[in-house]
């Protein structure tokens, strides 16, 4: 039993980073004139001709950062499951990991597309 609630405490604190990092996406503004706008709206629109296009290169922080937190709060729901025994329902769960590897792509994509 102690095994198991030291993976549970485990368990909450990834959680907790996992929140922590979601509220960072989404509760930081996104710099630059068009702060009103989605931050995927915003790296969407950057080109390679503006070098250092701060308000892109803040958004795409956003997103691997985004990304990290879906990576993390996923891994806690799969390891929770695992303690739970529900191994079956859990191999599904770790099989959405890979999402957050996209998002990871994606967001090294524009930050170097707005750094050059």
């Amino acid at each position: 039993m102690n095994k198991a609630r030291v993976k549970l405490a485990e368990v909450s604190l990834v959680s907790l980073a996992g929140f922590v990092l979601l509220g960072i996406v989404f509760l930081t503004p996104n710099g630059g004139a068009g702060s009103s706008r989605p931050f995927f709206r915003i790296l969407l629109e950057t080109s390679w001709g503006h070098l250092l296009d701060w308000p892109a290169v803040w958004c795409s922080l956003k997103l691997l950062i985004f990304s990290a937190s879906l990576f993390l709060l996923i891994d806690s729901l799969g390891t929770l499951l695992l303690v739970l025994n529900r191994r079956h329902l859990a191999g599904k769960v770790f099989v959405l990991i890979v999402l957050p590897f996209f998002g990871l792509i994606a967001g090294t994509y524009y930050l170097v597309k707005s750094l050059l």
